[in-house]
């Protein structure tokens, strides 16, 4: 971020004197968003659209790598590498006096999807017409890197895991947050369909944790978020439907 300022300020004249150590730790403790239409809302579809909401500072903070966002941007025509959380929402927006936010579901999340395939071709059109849609604050990432192997992936996965319990047994919640959404995004990346289910035994448990973790730093929200992926590996799981009830810690 420091860089990145300094880049800007030169264009200026400035240097980074005239940027106060107030300033920029101002500046560096602020989130904002990128909000990216996945798909665009439009009249021949009732003004309705998709849009992922994740955060402007992704790549200067050096957040985790989001495969799953990843590879679900890229699915429609957006090739780019997300950093960090990604928030799906459906919404109707005639940019007028009409707006409300509409169903999306789990099941929804896969490039398989009706929308999303609407998605790609409204977007590889959009991009022959003219600039793509990913957002400034991205570039410099939007070209897919190389597959990792998967191998690696996984010992990564289980490394994260591990350090992960680790510090939830040493009441370290917020570290314990960091590896397992580090383990997460690891196992994201496993597309192999021989080592999925392998994959997949992983992914639950890790989901399944970082619920937990994120019950005990008072954020609800996530833990749900993290639930709701435990579920759609495995909706009979007992642990998910309970943490899903759960309030936060005292």
């Amino acid at each position: 971020l420091r860089d990145q300022m300094a880049a800007h300020a030169a264009k200026g004249g400035n240097t980074m004197a005239d940027v106060s150590a107030d300033m920029f730790d101002r500046l560096a403790m602020s989130q904002t968003v990128d909000i990216v239409p996945l798909l665009p809302a439009h009249p021949s579809r009732g003004w309705t659209g998709v849009n992922m909401y994740v955060d402007d500072k992704g790549i200067p903070k050096n957040l985790p790598l989001n495969a799953r966002a990843s590879d679900l941007s890229g699915a429609c025509g957006l090739p780019t590498q997300v950093r960090g959380d990604a928030f799906i929402s459906r919404l109707c927006d005639d940019q007028e006096d009409k707006f409300e936010r509409q169903d999306f579901t789990v099941s929804e999340l896969s490039a398989d999807s009706a929308w999303a395939k609407e998605a790609r071709l409204t977007n590889e059109e959009r991009t022959a017409r003219g600039p793509s849609q990913v957002p400034s604050s991205w570039l410099g990432n939007t070209q897919q890197q190389p597959a990792r192997d998967e191998e690696e992936l996984m010992s990564e996965a289980t490394h994260h895991r591990a350090k992960g319990t680790t510090a939830f047994k040493a009441g370290q919640y917020d570290v314990a947050e960091t590896e397992y959404r580090q383990a997460a995004a690891a196992l994201d990346g496993i597309t192999n369909p021989s080592r999925r289910t392998q994959a997949d035994e992983q992914r639950l448990p890790v989901h399944l944790n970082l619920a937990s973790a994120c019950l005990h730093l008072d954020k609800p929200f996530d833990a749900i978020s993290a639930c709701d992926i435990a579920l759609a590996i495995d909706d009979k799981s007992v642990k998910a439907w309970y943490r899903l009830g759960l309030p936060p810690p005292k």
